[in-house]
């Protein structure tokens, strides 16, 4: 039996048998992990109440040889002011970026510098009380660098009628029939939106349709560079949510 001792970050809850959820972590030492956790509502099993998507958590368990999820002995909220639960707009994006990072980060190897942009934005949806309804867009599009595939926005050719190429991450004046591309149309969008950050975010001002476009971009981006990757089932909770903002 091993002993594992971490700080993570919760992902997903996945329904395992009528006593027991897999819950679905990153954590900063052992990168991706599984925890079997039990479904009582008793003061012993408050684990799962306190697992709730992109939670911060110290966590202490064991993982037994030969087995593939480890088992939780304790857990406490890294941030004790976890507030995203209280926040339907927060709420909302929590569960849609839980699901997104449980289908993109598959490895099983920690990975530090991932793991603090991890542990810095949820921080930073904690606290922001402006912009948060462009929050999942800007972490969407910044993870993608910590995936290693994020594209190379040439500002050069933005004014040049030119299509973005999704799977080349380049530029084209004739894209294909097969291709999937952006149009010239929506490129100066994509170079403004391309400045985005955290600190500038409640500068752009999106409506619902704005907001639409460029997640459905975004998420067909990673479908084609991180195959396989399936629908993500939250994303008309999230639209939902947010229109309302």
């Amino acid at each position: 039996t091993m002993l594992i001792e971490t700080r993570a970050i919760v992902l997903h809850r996945t329904a395992y048998s009528d006593r027991y959820s897999i819950v679905h972590i990153y954590s900063e030492q052992y990168g991706r992990m599984g925890l079997l956790v039990s479904n009582s509502r008793s003061r012993k099993s408050r684990p799962l109440a306190l697992l709730s998507p992109l939670a911060e958590v110290d966590i202490v368990g064991e993982l037994k040889q030969g087995k593939s999820l480890a088992t939780v002995t304790e857990v406490r909220l890294y941030n004790p002011n976890h507030q995203i639960q209280m926040n339907p707009i927060k709420c909302s994006q929590g569960i849609f970026l839980g699901e997104l990072l449980y289908r993109v980060l598959t490895h099983e190897e920690p990975d530090e510098e991932l793991y603090r942009f991890l542990s810095l934005s949820m921080q930073i949806l904690h606290g922001i009380e402006v912009g948060v309804a462009n929050f999942y867009l800007t972490f969407t599009y910044h993870l993608l660098r910590y995936l290693a595939i994020a594209p190379s926005i040439n500002r050069q050719l933005v004014a040049s009628n030119m299509w973005f190429d999704l799977r080349e991450a380049s530029y084209t004046a004739m894209p294909g029939i097969q291709t999937q591309a952006i149009p010239p149309q929506y490129m100066l969008a994509l170079q403004r939106f391309s400045r985005i950050t955290y600190q500038n975010m409640h500068l752009f001002r999106y409506n619902r349709e704005d907001r639409r476009i460029i997640i459905d971009y975004l998420l067909l981006y990673y479908r084609i560079h991180l195959p396989p990757f399936g629908p993500i089932k939250s994303l008309d909770v999230l639209r939902g949510a947010n229109n309302k903002s």
